[in-house]
C-alpha cells in the first residue's frame, strides 16, 4: 500500500479505510485506492450502502463496491433531534442508516426520507 496514508485500518472484509491528513477513503485488500481520501468520515454499511460525509459535513452515500452513488448533499447536523412528522413516522430511521429501504435526511430547511435510489420524500419545512 502506498505511503501517502498517515492512518491504514480494517473498514470490513473488502476494505481497508485509509487517512490521508484529516481525511478518510477506502482501499481495496490488493492496496488499490477504491474511494480517494477526500471525505470527513465514512461510516458502516446498512442495507447495502455507507454513509459519508465530506469536507463541509454534508452527507452522502456510498456501496459495497466503494462507488458515491448518492452525493454528498444532505445536512445531518441537526438531524437527531428530526422534526415531529419524521419521529411519528419513523422513529427507528438515524441520519445515515438505511432502514426499511430510508434513511433520514434535511436539505435546507426541510426534513424527508431518502431512499436508496436517491428519491426524496419530504416530510415537512421546519420554518427556521
Amino acid at each position: 500500500m502506498p505511503y501517502k496514508y498517515t492512518n491504514i485500518e480494517t473498514y470490513n472484509d473488502s476494505f481497508f479505510k485509509v487517512r490521508q491528513d484529516s481525511l478518510y477513503g477506502l482501499a481495496d485488500r490488493q492496496g488499490r485506492e477504491v474511494l480517494p481520501p477526500e471525505y470527513m468520515e465514512i461510516g458502516e454499511f446498512h442495507e447495502g450502502l455507507a454513509p459519508i460525509w465530506d469536507k463541509y459535513n454534508l452527507l452522502g452515500f456510498i456501496n459495497e463496491a466503494g462507488h458515491v452513488v448518492i452525493d454528498c448533499k444532505y445536512n445531518t447536523s441537526d438531524a437527531s433531534n428530526g422534526c415531529q412528522c419524521a419521529r411519528n413516522m419513523f422513529s427507528y430511521a438515524s441520519p445515515g442508516i438505511f432502514k426499511s429501504g430510508y434513511t433520514l435526511i434535511r436539505s435546507n430547511r426541510s426534513w424527508g426520507y431518502l431512499d436508496k435510489k436517491g428519491n426524496i420524500y419530504w416530510i415537512e419545512d421546519d420554518g427556521k
